[in-house]
């Protein structure tokens, strides 16, 4: 795990350096920089293998030819060194980083498809004079790219941009939308305008047309991924030997792992499994003083169970204050509130672990959420027999009632009454049904704060021309609210510590599984998680197994006055910078404030707040890293 800056083109040598100095927390260990014919590489170290001075980068391979600076772990790396090994390849380290540099000289592009891992990684050829420059397929490691003034800048997290003399300030209104809407942007543009995701799975070619590197660059790409997988029911024989495999693999480390314990299925299942391959992990959990949150409670438990040392951090409404560090952390705004509990675990988890594993992606891959079971009940309220009177009670229940069926639904309140009546009142529009169900604003929250703006370009850009329900929900989610809300936050947070956050869940054979698994085995109206469930009950308490879900769950409502504080204290000129309308803004508040407070209103009052000091941060001054410790 690493930090990572590239430059392409003719600037001078100290602006790619400071943008280097500012991702120094990804990687304390140590530090390198590469020039040549206006091609700057520079690399911030987190040693996690090989631990030695041999593993340092930017990486030369034997023939001097390529040099690499790489973010990220390769799990199946002794395989693939082996496979080297018997093509006469000598290795100098016991590096993960060797292997991708000596399989790019004997394989070329295709090394890419051969990983298994999390990874971004900037390779330049010193012959051709070529830069390649890829994420893998998940994008669980973070790249952004700028261009600016004939310069290409690449760098792991867009705040060392703001080192430039020049840095981008222009704000995107659309995916200020998009963020008021899911709480975060589902796609690979940021608010900045001109700074961009670079997209996963694919290797991107920068070369030039002449000897010397200028604006003249032309730029070609093509997948090493692809997102098709044919549809076939899966044994629970499959999944359990894929996620033993997963376990097993991401357990290699030259410095000690923990977990990152929820007291939830997917956490519980890598723990078990880590247990039972000989490796007794010390696990992490988060708590607070609220009798409704039971994390704590089924993390301890899992704890006793397999005899291991747990740490449990208690949250108060002072937690809030650490909103403005983890604003700017994240650097694009994800106004998801578990930010909160997993920014403290880092900073607990500081100076004693350097690897965590934690359960992300199990529920986008196995059909976890609530929503879910809805979307395999889509084909029965497409019949208007059913979907007509349905509609006609749900535009009528009390949130109250509703929570008889549904406890979550009635702490979302009327808005998550009539975001159901919609959903189900506009079934035949798939796009629409699936948005309904999404999304974490009401259209009268939207209405009210951004005016007029049309929700079909803003609100729905990232679906599929074609998409289909439930057979387009996997591959949608894994590449919207899992890489960009899930992954950003587990990447951007933990190595802030310069802790390595690994996702046992998103090993790409247990990717494929769940793409190809008809969704019948995910979810039904009655239930979530089906074929998984079963699959891993053998090897969890049936307390855990059958727990409802509860998520990463943050009780919103406790922080309300501290919120509703903070939203006061921006100013207009900040709302207006945003495209937002500081009127709209004072109806929310009023909203929360009022008999009709409800999480919905928590959650739109959250993202704003999470918008406004965004923009104080990153737009409304010249020094970022100053600003976040003032606010």
């Amino acid at each position: 795990m690493c930090g990572i800056v590239g430059a392409w083109g003719i600037v001078d040598s100290s602006v790619p350096r400071r943008m280097l100095n500012l991702l120094s927390h990804r990687g304390p260990d140590a530090s390198g920089f590469f020039s040549d014919n206006n091609v700057w590489l520079g690399h911030h170290r987190l040693s996690i293998q090989d631990i030695s001075n041999a593993g340092n980068q930017p990486m030369w391979d034997s023939s001097r030819r390529f040099v690499l600076v790489y973010n990220g772990e390769v799990f199946n790396a002794p395989i693939l060194r082996g496979m080297l090994i018997k093509r006469g390849v000598v290795f100098r380290s016991l590096s993960d980083t060797e292997v991708i540099l000596e399989g790019f000289s004997v394989w070329g592009n295709a090394v890419w498809g051969m990983l298994r891992g999390i990874f971004s990684c900037l390779l330049y050829d010193t012959v051709e004079k070529k830069l390649f420059v890829c994420r893998d397929p998940l994008g669980v490691k973070p790249l952004y790219v700028w261009k600016k003034d004939n310069v290409i800048f690449f760098v792991s997290e867009y705040k060392a941009l703001f080192s430039h003399d020049s840095p981008p300030n222009v704000v995107r209104k659309n995916v200020v939308a998009r963020i008021l809407s899911f709480r975060y942007n589902p796609t690979n543009e940021t608010l900045l305008e001109g700074v961009e995701c670079v997209p996963p799975g694919i290797i991107f070619t920068y070369s030039h047309r002449s000897a010397v590197v200028s604006s003249s660059v032309a730029v070609s790409s093509r997948p090493f991924w692809s997102w098709d997988s044919p549809l076939h029911h899966v044994s629970e024989e499959t999944l359990c030997k894929n996620l033993e495999l997963s376990v097993r693999e991401q357990l290699l480390s030259d410095v000690p792992i923990a977990l990152l314990s929820s007291g939830g299925l997917d956490s519980a299942i890598i723990g078990s499994l880590a247990h039972r391959a000989g490796s007794n992990l010390s696990s992490f959990t988060v708590s607070y003083d609220d009798p409704s949150f039971e994390d704590a409670k089924f993390a301890r438990l899992l704890a006793d169970e397999w005899g291991s040392e747990h740490f449990e951090i208690m949250l108060d409404s002072e937690s809030l204050h650490s909103l403005p560090e983890t604003i700017f952390v994240m650097d694009d705004v994800v106004a998801d509130p578990s930010s909160i509990p997993q920014l403290a675990l880092a900073k607990h988890i500081h100076g004693k672990f350097k690897v965590v594993l934690s359960g992300g992606g199990g529920d986008e891959l196995f059909g976890g959420y609530t929503h879910h079971r809805l979307l395999a009940f889509h084909s029965f309220l497409r019949n208007a027999i059913v979907r007509v009177p349905l509609s006609f009670i749900l535009k009528r229940v009390s949130p109250g009632i509703l929570g008889m069926v549904s406890p979550y639904a009635a702490r979302l309140g009327s808005d998550g009454v009539q975001s159901l009546y919609l959903a189900v009142k506009g079934a035949d529009n798939k796009k629409f049904f699936y948005r309904s169900l999404v999304e974490m604003s009401s259209p009268e929250h939207r209405s009210s704060v951004l005016g007029a703006f049309d929700p079909k370009t803003v609100l729905t850009a990232h679906l599929p021309e074609k998409f289909s329900i439930p057979e387009d929900i996997t591959k949608v989610e894994c590449q919207t609210f899992l890489q960009h809300d899930i992954l950003q936050q587990s990447d951007k947070l933990f190595m802030w510590q310069g802790i390595e956050s690994r996702v046992p869940l998103l090993h790409l054979p247990i990717v494929r599984l769940g793409l190809g698994m008809p969704f019948s085995q995910k979810a039904s109206a009655l239930g979530t998680k089906l074929l998984f469930r079963k699959a891993v009950k053998k090897y969890l308490p049936r307390s855990v197994l059958n727990r409802k879900k509860q998520g990463f769950w943050v009780p919103l409502e406790n922080f309300r006055r501290d919120l509703i504080a903070r939203a006061e204290s921006i100013d207009a000129s900040s709302w207006k910078g945003l495209g937002i309308r500081p009127d709209g803004v004072k109806n929310i508040i009023q909203r929360w404030s009022g008999s009709s407070s409800s999480l919905s209103n928590a959650r739109a009052l959250y993202s704003l707040v999470h918008l406004g000091i965004w923009h104080k941060i990153f737009i409304a001054s010249e020094n970022p890293s100053r600003v976040w410790k003032k606010l």
